[in-house]
């Protein structure tokens, strides 16, 4: 501060080639007519306009592919990094009559930058990309080794790796080029903040198209804005979007086209590392740490227009998360209820395990998906008949349900459901639906007998997971019944009274392939039984959860497991 003071006095800040003049009301708000929403280095022009560092050029212009001189960028570094003021003689020949001269000659002392003879600095030069990649590597002293053949290699893979995020990184692709004024805001405001971390992290790396060419984002979506984007895009073309996410946070990327209605999409974060892809209309995400992720979307119809949007998810019921198997997140302390949607059936439920105070209300139910139907007005949810009302896509519910901690969740309709928990509860949450040894069915855990309740069965397994104590004996029982199937012939598709539904008697002398495994804690096979004709007996080697895998090619059939304790 104190040189900037002193510089302010000194020369009054008359002729300073643009770089820092402009209208006193857009430094304020650090807002410019040719700086419009989307442009990649916006928030970088912003931030430093905010604190004073930058200004427009003039007519509320900031100009930011305008090319920075020598001089305009030693004073940008000496201002943005405050760098103490410097006294003595300056150097340079031609630097003397210099507006410069204090910029120059702080920053000289100050071992940022030097000249490009012994006797010259080159003031009204442009600054070349790597130039500008060699003084700020000086910022962080021990960072890049020194190497005469290739004097600035060393600044341009610091630069790369610790300062500039994966979007950004086309930005070094011509390093001879001069620098712009956005770009310009953009390296100053990253290497600030790795300064002010102490440290140098690694913001990303570079993303690339299938060509191997870096691709700058088309545009910037803001998820707290909640605003829709139209933009015009090629057939083929893929359109890459940057946004920030807040971790643990659960957020929905639309999109709509003119001429489509769903998309190749892909979410990537800063690593490259893919976090769920699909082609369709819409893609969610939950942010595992705070920062920028980014998305490629590639249009296959005629050209046209999509409209974008972003926002968190799972605030309200018309908004829920989608659940799906795997999901694990640290989602509390819970600042509200969150709202979360689940696909099921009664014979392929998916299960909700919290290890936490928890409590689930279910909200609404989609009569396409939930089955059984018992006569024409009730269906059966949650081990209880319940009263359809006459809606012809869903019900509304209130059906609360407050778990123990760990005690498993199931779900088996669509519906959407309300999680709710202590402010100051942590918790873990989880999503299972049988289809893996990760993802197995967690069946009661504790209790001296448990059952799975009739699932569908599946040629790869389902799995199932349970507690058990070493040396206590155990015996496993598995039993079979026909699905459910509709009765009422008089029944029309789409009508708003659902059908009937019975389960027909069990046909033994069909030849049906089965096979009932027990895996052990440590992963290894405990158990192999494919003729399963009565109770299995089972001793646990060890305490800890074992994991139950029951093949099937029945795939009519449901099937039950039954788990007794004997002690």
């Amino acid at each position: 501060m104190i040189l900037r003071q002193k510089l302010i006095g000194m020369l009054g800040m008359v002729i300073c080639s643009g770089l820092l003049f402009g209208n006193s009301v857009l430094a304020e708000t650090g807002k410019y007519q040719d700086v419009p929403d989307g442009y990649l280095y916006k928030n970088y022009i912003e931030e430093l306009s905010a604190k004073k560092l930058v200004e427009g050029t003039a007519d509320g212009q900031f100009s930011p592919d305008s090319p920075l001189t020598r001089e305009q960028f030693a004073k940008l570094v000496v201002m943005v990094f405050d760098l103490p003021a410097a006294d003595g003689g300056m150097p340079f020949q031609d630097c003397h009559d210099a507006w410069s001269v204090p910029y120059i000659l702080t920053a000289y002392k100050a071992g940022i930058i030097q000249g490009t003879s012994e006797e010259n600095f080159s003031p009204k030069q442009y600054v070349r990309k790597q130039e500008a990649a060699v003084m700020l590597s000086r910022l962080f002293p021990g960072v890049v080794q020194r190497n005469e053949q290739d004097w600035a290699g060393g600044a341009l893979a610091f630069v790369r790796h610790d300062i500039l995020p994966a979007t950004l990184q086309s930005m070094l692709e011509d390093t001879q080029a001069p620098l712009t004024r956005g770009e310009a805001a953009a390296l100053l405001s990253l290497s600030l903040h790795v300064k002010e971390q102490g440290k140098s992290g690694k913001p990303g790396t570079v993303s690339t198209n299938p060509n191997g060419a870096i691709k700058e984002p088309t545009l910037i979506l803001d998820p707290t804005q909640k605003k829709e984007v139209t933009v015009n895009v090629s057939a083929g073309e893929p359109l890459y979007i940057q946004t920030e996410l807040k971790k643990h946070k659960t957020y929905e990327l639309e999109a709509h086209g003119e001429n489509q209605s769903s998309f190749n999409m892909e979410l990537t974060n800063a690593e490259g590392k893919v976090l769920n892809q699909g082609n369709v209309s819409s893609m969610q995400v939950t942010a595992e740490a705070d920062g920028i992720v980014y998305a490629k979307i590639r249009t296959e119809q005629q050209k046209g227009t999509i409209t974008l949007k972003i926002a968190e998810v799972g605030l309200d019921s018309d908004h829920p998360i989608n659940l799906k198997a795997g999901r694990f997140d640290q989602l509390f302390p819970i600042e509200e209820d969150l709202y979360f949607k689940a696909v099921a059936t009664h014979d392929n439920p998916i299960m909700v395990q919290a290890k936490g105070a928890i409590s689930y209300q279910l909200l609404q139910v989609s009569l396409s998906k939930s089955a059984p139907h018992y006569g024409d007005s009730y269906i059966y949810i949650h081990g209880k008949l319940v009263k359809l009302n006459p809606e012809p896509a869903a019900i509304n519910m209130d059906f609360s349900i407050t778990t123990r901690n760990g005690d498993p969740y199931t779900i088996n309709c669509e519906c959407v459901v309300k999680l709710t928990t202590p402010v100051s509860t942590a918790v873990s949450f989880q999503v299972m639906d049988g289809n893996s040894i990760d993802n197995a069915y967690a069946i009661g855990w504790g209790r001296s007998e448990w059952k799975t309740g009739y699932k569908g069965n599946s040629i790869e397994g389902v799995f199932y997971q349970l507690a058990l104590e070493e040396g206590k004996d155990n015996t496993i029982e598995v039993s079979e019944q026909m699905k459910p199937v509709m009765i009422d012939k008089n029944y029309i598709e789409g009508s708003l009274i659902p059908p009937t539904y019975a389960t027909p008697e069990l046909d033994n002398t069909v030849v049906v392939k089965r096979k009932l495994t027990i895996f052990g804690p440590d992963g290894k096979e405990a158990l192999a039984d494919e003729k399963l004709t009565g109770p299995i007996p089972f001793k646990a080697t060890k305490t800890g959860t074992y994991v139950v895998k029951l093949e099937s090619d029945a795939k009519d059939r449901t099937t039950e497991i039954r788990v007794k304790s004997a002690n």
